[in-house]
This record gives structure tokens, C-alpha cells and sequence, in this order.
């Protein structure tokens, strides 16, 4: 199947290439060398204790399951929350069940979310560089206390952090 299509594209390239390039004409893809590349070479967003790990967790008491997107960073009140990589902020408010958030789109269909923060440093639309401060820690809608619930999405799809941080 992925070889008909190959050959289906090869043609239609071929075929737009007699005329003179312009809009819509077909280019091949160029790779993406940004986000994607930093996969375990990104920095935590905050100092502190993990203590929320990504995945399925069962509970030990009720016998029942939860599943987490992110990572919990333990961090005291009022630490700061740096971003992992460059980007833009395309969400900086409160939602229900993460309390103040920051999400940052890096591009390339990845982004970055930041949860339970105090404090939101950076307005919708900002643009920010590797390792620059967006929020400090905080408690809004956490049951366990100050902490940084960090999620790394790719495509809307949630990944596991801890293979992005070192």
C-alpha cells in the first residue's frame, strides 16, 4: 500500500515539475529539525521531586485505575517554571482539573503544558525561549499540594516526558 502510494506521488511530481513552480505545486517534505530532535536532551521545568509518574497507576486501596498524561513535580511555592524549548504560548488561564495552566507550542506538533501554577508570567501569544521563566509553582486545583503537573503532546497525543528531560 505505502509503495502505491510512493509511485502515485513520484508521478504527480513528475508530472508538476514540467510547469513552472508556484503555489500548491508539490514539494517533497523537509524533516523536522526542531523539538523532535531534543528528545532526552530537554531540561526539567522546574526543580524538585517526582513524584507523579506517566501512565497507568493502580490504586492500591479501591483496586481501580487512573491514568496520568504527565509527570507531578513536588517544588515549593512560588518556584519557577522554565520552558523546555522554544515556542509560543497559546493557552496561559485557569482550567478546571489543572488550576492555572501554560501550554507553549514548540512546533512541529509538539507542545508543552505546565499545570497547578500560581502564577502566570506570560500573556497568550508571547513568544518564549529555551529555559525562560513562563510561572511559578503553585497548588490551584491540586489535591496533593504545590507542584508542577508538566505534559509533553505531540499531535494532541500525550508522550511520556520522562523520555524528553534529562
Amino acid at each position: 500500500m505505502v509503495e502505491k502510494l510512493e509511485a502515485k506521488n513520484r508521478k504527480s511530481y513528475t508530472r508538476s515539475n514540467k510547469k513552472s513552480a508556484g503555489v500548491g505545486d508539490f514539494l517533497p517534505p523537509v524533516p523536522d529539525k526542531g523539538f523532535s530532535s531534543q528528545k532526552g536532551r530537554l531540561a526539567m521545568p522546574a526543580k524538585g521531586e517526582i513524584v507523579g509518574s506517566f501512565g497507568r497507576h493502580k490504586h492500591p486501596e479501591f483496586n481501580s485505575y487512573t491514568l496520568s498524561n504527565g509527570i507531578s513535580i513536588a517544588a515549593p511555592t512560588g518556584s519557577d517554571i522554565h520552558t523546555i524549548y522554544d515556542g509560543q504560548v497559546i493557552f496561559a488561564d485557569y482550567f478546571k482539573g489543572y488550576g492555572n495552566m501554560v501550554i507553549v507550542d514548540h512546533g512541529g506538533g509538539y507542545f508543552s503544558l505546565y499545570a497547578h501554577v500560581s502564577k502566570i508570567m506570560k500573556k497568550v501569544g508571547a513568544a518564549v525561549a529555551r529555559n525562560e521563566v513562563v510561572a511559578s509553582v503553585g497548588d490551584s486545583d491540586s489535591t496533593r499540594g504545590p507542584m508542577l503537573y508538566f505534559e509533553i503532546r505531540y499531535q494532541g497525543k500525550p508522550t511520556d516526558p520522562a523520555a524528553w528531560v534529562r
